[in-house]
């Protein structure tokens, strides 16, 4: 019996550092690349089954290299610091888009989001998902869209939509730069604009949809 009591506490402390599957991991206010603990609140890199967010913790536009491969379950972007619209944003940054971005099912929720977002990797859909984009950029943004989601390859990159379906809601703007070949799946645009830098190539079964 004696193993039990030793083993139990034990197995109870390590379940309770790791973070609950689903939960939001904070990104801090640095621009220690997002691979590594350093870039997150407790140290610990989102993961497929957490939330990337962007909160007030971050004080101000935020570029951080992805490092490498991820894939998160969704990311959040809320009330980061700074001025407003123009060049400030949160950047997914990634020379040559060397690196990929899988996105789970909680996908993107910029609702609340006081800075536009720009993903410059590769990127996955390992799911349904909804991108909830509000208007959180009137100036040009990186593509000159008014953007408020940008795509902006950095060199030759794929979206792999895999088969799944986007729901676009909210008013924002999403751009997808020249530069990204877009694979087989829907984006089902419920509200706001999908713009495309061209030429974005497309696989025959991609589609864009309104309702």
């Amino acid at each position: 019996m004696k193993p039990f009591h030793i083993l139990f506490p034990l197995a109870v402390f390590i379940a309770a550092t790791l973070p609950a599957s689903g939960t939001e991991i904070t990104k801090l206010s640095n621009s220690t690349a997002l691979n590594n603990g350093g870039s997150w609140s407790g140290g610990t890199v989102p993961g497929s089954g957490n939330v990337a967010l962007w909160d007030s913790t971050v004080t101000g536009p935020n570029s951080t290299q992805i490092g490498g491969d991820l894939s998160w379950g969704g990311i959040k972007i809320t009330d980061v610091g700074g001025t407003r619209n123009g060049v400030n944003h949160v950047t997914i940054a990634n020379a040559l888009s060397a690196n990929t971005l899988t996105l789970g099912t909680s996908g993107i929720d910029m609702a609340a989001a006081f800075q536009a977002l720009v993903i410059q990797s590769k990127v996955t859909l390992a799911g349904d998902q909804t991108w909830n984009i509000a208007n959180a950029n009137t100036g040009n943004g990186p593509i000159g869209f008014g953007d408020d989601l940008a795509f902006f390859a950095q060199a030759a990159a794929t979206f792999d939509l895999g088969g799944f379906t986007v729901t676009k809601s909210g008013v924002g703007n999403v751009v997808f730069s020249h530069g990204y070949s877009l694979s087989a799946g829907t984006i089902d645009m419920d509200s706001g604009t999908l713009a495309f830098q061209g030429p974005v190539a497309a696989r025959p079964r991609s589609a864009a949809t309104s309702r």
